[in-house]
């Protein structure tokens, strides 16, 4: 601190700041204390194709995408040409016939990628194949597309065994049917993201902190715990495809789900705010020793005589704890007394501030005739918590106490009552240190003393005074 001048001391180094710690951090020390685990905080979490994929394992359906093999554009029209008879000139086609049977390879190609529905994954539509070098899907096997195709032309041609390899192709599509329903993607992916959205609203923990990021991409995480969204995604498709062991799942989500409200009970996010909330409130109007003082000032203005609350920064002066009132002339420090009497508002004329009265703004009487520094020392103000980011006004420490006594109490914890010693005595030492480098010695109670009334004879009463 600088010397050398009148006044509140002008900072020339590093200020003493108090310690502060914001609404979320006291509350997250509260849980901790409860013995609470916020199940929306740092939990594992997993991406939507990986739930899928172990839910179509659970399901014992087989990836249609095994065991697949491709033929080019040449070596298909070359089989599809025997097959039609014509294998003297599969190598030469008669005009016309090569293009022909090129369309009709590249319509089976798309159209058995389609009837399997691998489109509605990640994998995109297989592209037409143009270069006899050009291969059939790496999605699927060649072979239904070759059945098809068979059909197809044959039909074209005439020939009477084209129901034949049709009914090929369509055992294909039953045999997939029956090993993995259609649009199973498509229905798994709702069924994940519902069963997250119902998971989320079961914790009631955290609505109003956490927000749910729905699924956009396969790639995207849960946003909670991706255990009991998978339990319940699982036990929901096995009812959907009848499989016996649905409840199996779905018993496992409902453990789940109240083991996590045994360690996080509903609504525990709102009590232990509004227990840090209350306990700040409450010691710092108990207690003036917890709160923190300082220096407001202001230049007033020529005829004003009314001005607002003044703040420094944050702080806001706490108008019914203020310790000191007065102004200054240059140099020159003058006090002011506290309260306006009304019949000096007859007076019209202005000069040197004397009086001030506190009301919902600040009253200077008389106005001033030109500027003058207020100065006013008081308490910080009570900043009331309205965004977990919010500091403490006082010291953190005793408003985590108190939180976690009166949060324990409300649970019913056998503990609330240490908590409260704890409390009492880290106030004792703080009022003991508030007495500076004079001895503090607390009085020891007075007994209690048991004393028999007196009796006495009461005169009776006369009258006119006799």
């Amino acid at each position: 601190m600088a010397g050398g001048s009148n006044g509140p001391p002008e900072l020339n180094g590093a200020q003493y700041v108090y310690p502060t710690r914001t609404l979320a951090e006291v509350r997250a020390d509260v849980y901790a204390g409860l013995g609470f685990i916020d199940p929306l905080a740092n939990v594992p979490k997993k991406a939507l194709s990986a739930i899928r994929d172990d839910i179509i394992a659970t399901l014992g359906f087989p990836d249609p995408q095994t065991n697949t093999a491709t033929r080019t554009l040449l070596e298909m029209r070359t089989e599809l040409m025997r097959r039609l008879g014509f294998s003297v000139q599969a190598t030469n086609p008669p005009p016309g016939m090569g293009l022909l049977l090129d369309a009709i390879i590249n319509h089976a190609n798309q159209t058995v990628f389609q009837r399997i529905e691998l489109d509605l994954g990640s994998q995109s539509p297989p592209a037409q194949m143009v270069d006899d070098s050009d291969p059939t899907s790496n999605d699927v096997h060649y072979l239904p597309v070759l059945d098809l195709a068979t059909a197809e032309a044959k039909a074209h041609y005439k020939q009477d065994d084209a129901k034949l390899y049709l009914d090929m192709s369509e055992k294909f599509y039953a045999d997939k049917v029956r090993s993995r329903p259609p649009n199973l993607t498509a229905t798994l992916t709702s069924m994940i993201v519902e069963s997250q959205q119902v998971a989320y609203r079961r914790y009631e923990s955290g609505v109003d902190v956490y927000s749910l990021s729905p699924f956009s991409a396969d790639s995207d995480l849960t946003t909670i715990d991706y255990q009991p969204v998978q339990a319940l995604a699982t036990g929901r498709a096995k009812a959907a495809f009848g499989q016996k062991d649905a409840s199996l799942y779905l018993d496992q989500y409902e453990r789940y789900m109240n083991d996590a409200e045994k360690r996080f009970p509903s609504n525990a996010r709102s009590v232990c705010t509004l227990a840090v909330a209350n306990a700040q409130k409450q010691l710092y109007w108990r207690y003036s020793m917890l709160r923190n003082e300082m220096w407001f000032s202001w230049d007033t203005v020529i005829g004003q005589r009314f001005y607002d609350v003044p703040k420094v920064g944050a702080d806001t002066l706490e108008f019914r704890k203020i310790s000191w009132v007065g102004f200054q002339d240059s140099s020159t420090w003058l006090p002011m007394s506290e309260g306006i009497d009304p019949l000096w508002f007859t007076q019209t004329t202005q000069g040197p501030p004397i009086a001030y009265e506190l009301g919902s703004t600040l009253e200077i009487w008389p106005e001033p005739e030109k500027e003058y520094t207020i100065w006013l020392k008081g308490h910080i103000g009570l900043q009331v918590f309205e965004t977990d980011n919010d500091a403490t006004t006082i010291d953190p420490h005793p408003v985590f106490l108190m939180a976690l006594a009166n949060a324990k109490q409300h649970y019913k914890q056998p503990d609330a009552p240490s908590i409260f010693r704890q409390l009492e005595v880290h106030i004792g030492n703080l009022n003991a240190g508030s007495f500076g480098l004079k001895r503090f010695i607390p009085a020891p109670p007075e007994p209690v003393r048991c004393q028999w009334p007196v009796m006495r004879a009461t005169p009776r009463a006369t009258w006119r005074g006799e």
